[in-house]
């Protein structure tokens, strides 16, 4: 089962970004952050693979992933400066589900 979507593009940027930073562990979390009014919220941080998580490597980066996150959001896509239509690498879960419980942001 393949839980990361990223494009070439998106991985040349990631990396790059990785590198400038002197980044050397390539053992990268995806992690829950909280939710707004636009949905979920994701960070990265560093990490180690436990009983309860599900790894995939693309290419000199592995990403770390709970189970429950992918049983609940399905995978996680990765999106260049480009692809995103000009706003900065994004990543972002690939079932996204809109909610918005009375915030004043939503309309």
């Amino acid at each position: 089962m393949k839980i990361i979507q990223m494009s070439d593009e998106a991985y040349t940027e990631f990396k790059s970004l990785l590198d400038e930073n002197n980044v050397n562990n390539y053992n990268l979390r995806i992690n829950y952050a909280g939710k707004n009014c636009s949905g979920a919220i994701f960070n990265i941080s560093f990490g180690e693979e436990s009983t309860e998580d599900f790894s995939e490597k693309i290419k000199d980066i592995n990403f770390i992933v709970e189970r429950n996150l992918i049983n609940e959001y399905v995978g996680f896509k990765f999106l260049s400066n480009n692809e995103s239509g000009g706003n900065g690498l994004k990543l972002e879960p690939v079932l996204s589900p809109k909610t918005c419980e009375g915030c004043s942001g939503c309309m």
